[in-house]
């Protein structure tokens, strides 16, 4: 009798299939169902960004600042967030990187503000998203 340990049973196709299959498998690296790289809006579950865009700002990849109206966010820095669209123009004014820019990044699908789109000097770009309104897959 084998060890009911080395069977899966798949609720999807109703079929039992041999564990050692499933790890193999795994090994393999086809762990799409597993593992989620993408960043969602928290709102309407758009895809914003993915894992491999996080990036180090200033020497850390998050940051916590006040804005003038005494609203404190807690941020993550992207390279990249394909998700968002821009609002208004760069301006540095209340910048908090310094010699950096800003607009205002929103979700591409129900416009909730998620963040901001900076621009250094040399042009380079990079995304500080707001970590309460996006979620990790």
């Amino acid at each position: 009798m084998e060890s009911a340990l080395l069977k899966w049973f798949n609720f999807d196709t109703g079929n039992i299939t041999d564990i050692k299959e499933i790890t193999k498998d795994l090994t393999k690296g086809s762990v799409k169902d597993l593992e989620d790289d993408k960043i969602y809006c928290v709102i309407c579950d758009n895809i914003i960004s993915n894992i491999k865009y996080k990036t180090h700002i200033n020497g850390s990849f998050d940051h916590t600042f006040t804005n003038p109206s005494k609203f404190n966010y807690h941020i993550g820095c992207f390279k990249k967030a394909p998700g968002c669209v821009y609002k208004g123009l760069f301006t540095d004014q209340f910048t908090w990187f310094e010699g950096c820019s800003w607009k205002y990044a929103l979700c591409g699908s129900c416009s909730s503000h998620l963040g901001w789109l900076y621009k250094d000097k040399g042009k380079s770009i990079f995304f500080g998203l707001i970590l309460d309104r996006i979620k990790f897959g």
